[in-house]
């Protein structure tokens, strides 16, 4: 029997709906698994250690834990948008890289910053606090973001339940980031928890903002391991190769 080699073409790789196979290198997910879980126990540890203002400094939204993050993400959106001139499954990275950007500005509280209050209050579009130009300008905003969200969950939400089925490692390095990002914001209204085990309120108030600020770094983090993996991914399955076919 003689071999033929036969030419990798695109269909066998990264598709819109499609999902890199990567279940055979589970291996990848251990060096971003360690070095989420140093930040994580790092950022807890060393909050702990540090007293009084030197804690307050490193929780800080300009310290460096807050830095660290919005840094991440930065990373995240910039290697996306490089990556995209590969070609290379150029409108997901494209729109990945616009919820990074997201996920940026509102890392950097963006979304009261630059307005009379918080756009994410109905007081905003409803009260007379705001001036009708600023309101609309918001809400054009704020449309284009839910178009963006809805147009991205409508197209992909298949793709990530795939691969996270099939175990590919960027996707569950996706999923362990924004789990650690929810838990983290969700900290602000668990002090009941604390104190229901017996913490007092004031050490529940300090225990709950390192632990906040800590799991929002390591999402932020496993995010930025989930796009290197998705890249690495992406360009070995586009990569020209050959197969032996047997005739």
């Amino acid at each position: 029997m003689k071999s033929v080699a036969v030419p990798y073409t695109a269909s066998m790789g990264v598709g819109v709906n499609s999902v890199p196979q990567d279940t055979s290198r589970l291996g990848s997910l251990f060096p971003p698994a360690i070095l989420v879980l140093l930040v994580l126990g790092g950022c807890v540890i060393t909050a702990f250690v540090l007293e009084g203002n030197a804690r307050q400094q490193f929780l800080a939204e300009s310290g460096p834990v807050e830095t660290g993050s919005a840094l991440s993400y930065v990373a995240i959106t910039v290697l996306l948008c490089g990556f995209s001139f590969w070609r290379v499954d150029r409108r997901f990275t494209l729109q990945t890289a616009a919820i990074s950007a997201l996920l940026l500005a509102r890392e950097l509280d963006c979304h009261n910053r630059f307005t009379t209050e918080g756009v994410f209050r109905s007081s905003f579009y409803f009260r007379n606090n705001a001036s009708i130009s600023e309101k609309i300008i918001v809400s054009i905003i704020m449309i284009g973001i839910i178009v963006l969200l809805v147009d991205y969950a409508r197209k992909y939400t298949g793709r990530y339940i795939r691969g996270a089925l099939s175990l590919t490692p960027w996707i569950l390095c996706v999923g362990a980031g924004f789990v650690m990002i929810v838990l983290g914001k969700a900290m602000d209204s668990s002090t009941w928890a604390f104190e229901a085990v017996g913490v007092e309120q004031q050490l529940s108030i300090s225990l709950i903002n390192i632990l906040e600020e800590s799991l929002e770094l390591a999402g932020a983090v496993a995010l930025l391991c989930a796009s290197v993996l998705f890249i690495r991914s992406a360009l070995r399955e586009r990569s020209p190769r050959a197969k032996p076919l047997n005739s």
